[in-house]
């Protein structure tokens, strides 16, 4: 229907536009054909290129979005209740003060601490982003007192990366040193910081602060009061702090019982057993509660005493420069015989980097293995993938003009455009061989396929482009991950196709010409 009639004339529009660009594009490949010292030094260059962006690019796990959640972790007051806690959380929502961007707020709280959320409107109903409201709310809770908060925010999309105690740098310290040596070692480490202002946040996770209280019983007169020691502890233990062994199923969903006196004895003069002959005798009688400080969970790492660093870092500043920083300060403070272990977003990070490095060279073999096969030769692949240092180039430079960062989803972009701009190659260099095999030289015969070749070039290219526009516009939640792969894609395959299409054509020439082949020999062995 389109070819038509009157409709055609805007396909003879396309047809004039594409002829007139086919020639200056000639015109263009008979300057630089006779150029190879200067394309291959361009070659070089787009090498040297490519290396220096991906030192200088910032580096990251994943780009920071905005999903719109953030909260703020409570930690729990040692020997204090719920309620307790429940006025500090109360106090803590009075101090952050009305959130017009939120939609609604949602309090977690339990033996953990308590998580105040906050679900946000979507990001075309509200001034700030998820990050600067978190920064806001960082602000207004520096000097909160007697309390360590940590605001939270979930901006990122891969599972496992967001915890909710608000730590965006994780490390492990253990030691064989006993807990009370590792906690004024994480006591020191932590003030340090503070005066240093290295990580102004920086806390450990080892407390000794918990209240408790000690029981001292004699074994033999419990055996001559005919008492048992065992329903002596879950008398105490449902008196003090309720008995949670008990639960009950209802309609598949169990649920737990907490068993509590009605009233909290203030000493053990006022809890009373029945032994097996019926007598009732007050466990004053047994001993005293002696009231004192204990940590509420030793932790190990790799059957080592440990506590955990938890550090909230400088948005503006990428990960991998947060993770040498704690990890300089650590190596300068931390007394001989500590371990320092990543956790996390940090293990998260360092691990994907190596793999990702793998993946690609994997990816550049099996391709290589491929064309190879294809070819039947192993010289035209190699031609063939020269193309992809230009389009990394081009993808960096693109990510480096908008302050983007070497992520994971950068990464599987790259791995994803060395497969799309090999295309270009391969139609270039097939369609030469075949003018080759018909008499002509190799530099006729790259200049004739450049010509022909340059339409569905530039016809899969824009098709590939204008696919992965919608990544580059998309502005929903997480949509900043999704701007990356199409950022790395559309700079990739636009600065790969330009460069593929002026240089390729001379290196081909060069490399199959008859002097390079003879000089090196190549025939014998490709």
């Amino acid at each position: 229907w389109l070819l038509k009639g009157e409709h055609r004339e805007h396909w003879l529009t396309v047809d004039v536009f594409l002829n007139r660009l086919t020639i200056s594009y000639t015109k263009l490949l008979d300057a630089v054909l006779h150029k190879t010292k200067l394309v291959i030094l361009l070659m070089i260059g787009a090498f040297a290129a490519t290396f220096l962006l991906v030192t200088i690019l910032p580096a990251e796990m994943t780009p920071k979005e905005d999903r719109g959640l953030i909260g703020i972790w409570i930690p729990p007051i040692p020997g204090k209740d719920l309620d307790a806690l429940d006025q500090r959380i109360t106090q803590v929502h009075q101090r952050i003060g009305a959130m017009p961007e939120a939609d609604n707020v949602l309090v977690f709280a339990g033996d953990w601490g308590a998580s105040l959320c906050f679900a946000l409107k979507p990001k075309n109903e509200r001034e700030k982003s998820a990050l600067a409201l978190k920064q806001k709310m960082h602000a207004a809770l520096l000097d909160f007192p007697s309390v360590d908060l940590f605001p939270w925010i979930v901006d990122s999309g891969l599972p496992g990366l967001d915890g909710v105690d608000g730590a965006d740098l994780k490390m492990v310290i253990s030691t064989v040193d006993s807990y009370r040596v590792l906690y004024e070692v994480g006591e020191n480490l932590t003030k340090i910081s503070r005066d240093k202002a290295v990580f102004p946040d920086l806390a450990h996770d080892l407390n000794l602060n918990s209240k408790a209280y000690e029981i001292n019983i004699d074994g033999n007169l419990i055996g001559k009061l005919d008492l048992n020691q065992t329903a002596i502890s879950q008398l105490i233990a449902i008196f003090f702090s309720g008995d949670k062994s008990l639960t009950f199923n209802k309609d598949g969903v169990f649920y737990t019982v907490i068993l509590k006196g009605k009233e909290k004895p203030w000493s053990l003069d006022e809890m009373y057993m029945t032994n097996r002959t019926g007598s009732r005798i007050s466990l004053g009688t047994l001993g005293a509660l002696k009231s004192t400080a204990q940590p509420d969970m030793l932790f190990h790492y790799n059957q080592m005493h440990a506590f955990t660093l938890t550090a909230q870092v400088d948005e503006s500043v990428s990960l991998d420069k947060n993770m040498a920083s704690l990890k300089k300060l650590t190596d300068t403070t931390l007394p001989p015989g500590y371990k320092q272990s990543w956790i996390g977003i940090a293990k998260a990070y360092q691990e994907s980097a190596s793999t990702m490095v793998m993946l690609i060279i994997l990816a550049i073999i099996f391709i290589y293995a491929i064309l190879s096969v294809q070819f039947e030769s192993f010289l035209d692949p190699l031609i063939v993938m020269l193309t992809v240092p230009l389009a990394a180039m081009g993808a960096l430079f693109v990510l480096w003009i908008y302050g983007q960062s070497m992520n994971i989803y950068t990464q599987i972009g790259l791995i994803t455009l060395t497969g799309l701009i090999t295309k270009n190659g391969i139609l270039i260099v097939e369609f030469a061989n075949q003018q080759m095999e018909k008499g002509l030289s190799a530099l006729e015969a790259v200049k004739k396929a450049s010509e022909l070749r340059l339409r569905p070039i530039l016809m899969t290219t824009s098709a590939m482009i204008l696919g992965t526009m919608p990544l580059v516009l998309s502005n929903s939640s997480g949509s900043e991950s999704r701007r990356v792969i199409g950022a790395v894609l559309v700079g990739g395959l636009s600065f790969g196709t330009i460069l593929t299409l002026i240089l390729l054509p001379t290196l081909y020439a060069f490399i199959k010409g008859e002097q390079f082949q003879k000089s090196f020999s190549l025939k014998r062995f490709l």
